[in-house]
């Protein structure tokens, strides 16, 4: 059922993405002429020359991680669970978060040159190791932006009636229309506007529920709603059969589901590594730990508020399945959110939704396409195809790769929704696929013993066996293979724990018994047109006898060398150097403040309530009520302002530019 006329859905879509493709261009037009910041050079193109400051960078992980199916989902599952998944929801993006946190920080000590992940899987272990893990990271980028497509494109088709296929196309028609101009400083931009709209919204939503009208107005009253709902509907699987209980076994799969299969949705999608790439060295750390606290103020926000809301509502005229519960295709599109919404806040609920899922696909697709895109361009057509390719050459295949791209997923999606895949089956089939590759792709970055067997075994075989064990779960644990059986539980945590243990004993084992002894020199030399000086024994026996030439096994690497015309400077590079030093000074400080963190959601919070099996009291739950009211708020103002503050003086000088009509090039240093 459509909760919105289908005009609202076409101008959600069309107007709000004329809007920003308008917006984008004229702001890549400003950047190109009061900034030294050049568009149309490859490094600016594909990594913002890694310039991007900590606010800004925060907001940019946070809205590549907030989809419109974390809204979704959260909401549909806490309606089926209780009160437990808001947080778990919420632990398990911040666990991950942290993780990658402390592997952008090693490619930023080890490969502060890269310009993808893959670049150092190249220099590593050589074409057969780049091609495995070039394998996981398209995989990872094609099921990640087909659940972004078709989750966003299900929201507005079932919140306006618009045709689902109509949404799959027109999407990324208008994100096309500001990625082939701005690049990535755009997507940046257009994730702080996004973010800022989908910060406001999500805030109002949860005020709305705590505060607004006699069908709930306060936590207290959702607290005799819930009781009342666990005596009509009780809930299977938890303490007491009670929704106000954190003692939940369907709870606890998704808690460690969560907590351990979703890693590979950052570690093997070159848009999370293209953020770490484009932020200033210093402040990496920095911006994946606050990212990941605003991400949790989402998970813990919407839940609470939303998730609980529909479960509580389901009994009254106003929701809008009443008198019957949810029906499993609406749980598979995760409507729970969306109709409680409704019976709070009218036609401004669904409305809201549809702003959140149109801005939150835009933003976080726009990330997929420059992602897939600078793999194309970097390791695709510079390694194999034109090993001295030129910035406008790049430039082309770049802008190529994002058309193509774009045409793809759209035509999948179409045939994936034609089909019946929901957002439900590709959210888990996602974990399944990239969850062999995590340790393989972490230990590239920091374990020079990892050696080349053991790499592409570990990515290929952590896949393979993920998939084994995902079937075989499905017949043995639930009786047959379709779409239901492979999203339960058990079945799902079989699947992507498989995957994770092959992919960690493959690499690990077989590294341990004949390991490598890199040389990370090597790949910290990518991108900067030297090539370094080896100090194996036997380069140390022929500098003795005289003898200094370079190993030609990376001579002929195009990742070590510098794009003609890219952008990159001396003083530029010098800068980033200093703030890799600054980095790794950092590190201790933000690893105790990360353990410290992850020990009051892991441990000292969830397990009292787990352990004890207690139903929550009235000021329990108002706690939790208040708690994710507060760290919504502050997350908001954080989004809004903090890229402001700290840019604070460079937007003077570009208006102070704009205002003079002064063109940066009559300030800007000698550009190459």
């Amino acid at each position: 059922m459509s909760l919105l006329p289908q005009s609202a859905g076409y101008a959600t879509i069309l107007a709000g993405g004329a809007f920003f493709a308008i917006l984008m261009n004229g702001l890549t037009w400003v950047q190109r002429r009061y900034t030294q910041y050049d568009p149309s050079r490859i490094e600016e193109f594909s990594s913002a020359s890694r310039s991007v400051k900590t606010g800004m960078m925060s907001v940019g992980i946070t809205s590549a991680w907030v989809w419109a199916a974390v809204f979704l989902q959260t909401g549909t599952l806490t309606y089926l669970y209780g009160v437990s998944i808001p947080w778990w929801f919420g632990m398990g993006g911040f666990v991950e978060i942290a993780a990658f946190a402390f592997i952008s920080s090693k490619v930023k000590v080890n490969a502060g040159g890269a310009s993808t992940f893959l670049q150092v899987a190249k220099v590593r272990f050589g074409v057969l190791g780049h091609l495995a893990y070039m394998f996981a990271a398209i995989v990872a980028n094609f099921v990640v932006g087909s659940e972004i497509l078709i989750g966003g494109a299900g929201v507005i088709s079932g919140m306006t009636g618009i045709s689902q296929y109509a949404g799959i196309w027109l999407l990324p028609t208008v994100i096309v229309a500001y990625v082939l101009t701005g690049g990535l400083r755009a997507t940046f931009v257009a994730d702080y506007l996004h973010c800022c709209i989908l910060f406001t919204c999500l805030l109002v939503l949860v005020l709305a529920t705590y505060t607004r009208g006699d069908l709930i107005g306060s936590p207290g009253r959702l607290y005799e709603l819930l009781l009342a709902a666990s005596k009509t509907t009780p809930a299977v699987g938890n303490a007491h059969q009670s929704y106000l209980s954190f003692r939940s076994d369907g709870g606890m799969y998704y808690a460690v589901t969560a907590a351990t299969s979703f890693f590979g949705l950052s570690f093997c999608d070159q848009s999370y590594w293209q953020r770490s790439i484009a932020s200033k060295p210093a402040g990496t750390s920095k911006a994946f730990i606050f990212a990941g606290c605003f991400f949790f103020s989402v998970a813990f926000g919407i839940g609470s508020s939303m998730g609980l809301a529909a479960r509580a509502l389901e009994s009254n005229p106003a929701f809008p399945t009443y008198p019957n519960p949810l029906s499993l295709t609406e749980i598979g599109a995760g409507l729970a959110g969306p109709y409680a919404s409704i019976a709070i806040l009218g036609e401004a609920g669904p409305a809201m939704y549809t702003i959140i899922a149109f801005m939150a696909t835009t933003s976080a697709l726009s990330a997929q396409y420059v992602a897939v895109s600078t793999i194309a361009s970097y390791d695709v057509y510079r390694e194999y195809f034109n090993k001295s390719a030129t910035n406008s050459q790049m430039m082309t295949v770049n802008h190529a790769v994002v058309v193509a791209w774009a045409i793809f997923l759209a035509g999948i999606n179409t045939a994936f929704a034609h089909i019946g895949l929901d957002l439900n089956f590709l959210f888990y089939f996602m974990a399944v696929c990239t969850s062999g590759s995590v340790f393989p792709i972490g230990l590239l970055m920091c374990w020079k013993k990892l050696n080349k067997l053991g790499a592409i075994t570990g990515v290929l075989g952590g896949l393979i066996v993920g998939f084994i064990g995902w079937l075989v779960s499905a017949v043995k644990l639930e009786g047959s293979i379709n779409t239901t059986t492979l999203t339960a539980s058990k079945v799902i945590l079989s699947g992507s724990l498989s995957a994770l243990g092959a992919g960690a004993i493959f690499s690990f084992g077989i590294s341990l018994l004949k390991p490598a002894s890199f040389d990370f020199e090597l790949t910290r030399a990518i991108g900067s047109g030297n090539i370094p000086r080896q100090t194996t024994p036997q380069v140390i026996s022929q500098e003795k006898n005289g003898v200094t030439d370079t190993p030609p096994s990376v001579d002929y690497e195009p990742a070590l060398a510098k794009v003609e015309g890219s952008g990159r400077s001396a003083a530029a590079d010098a800068e980033y150097a200093e703030g890799v030093v600054k980095l790794e000074k950092s590190q201790t400080r933000f690893r105790l403040i990360t353990a410290g963190f992850l020990l009051v959601i892991l441990v000292l919070i969830p397990a009292p309530l787990a352990g004890t099996g207690v139903v929550y009291s009235k000021s329990l739950l108002t706690l939790q009520c208040v708690a994710a009211a507060a760290f919504v708020f502050f997350s908001t103002v954080a989004i809004i302002f903090w890229p402001i503050i700290e840019s604070w003086k460079e937007l003077r000088v570009i208006f102070g530019r704009i205002l003079r009509n002064e063109r940066a090039d009559v300030v800007r240093p000698e550009q190459e």
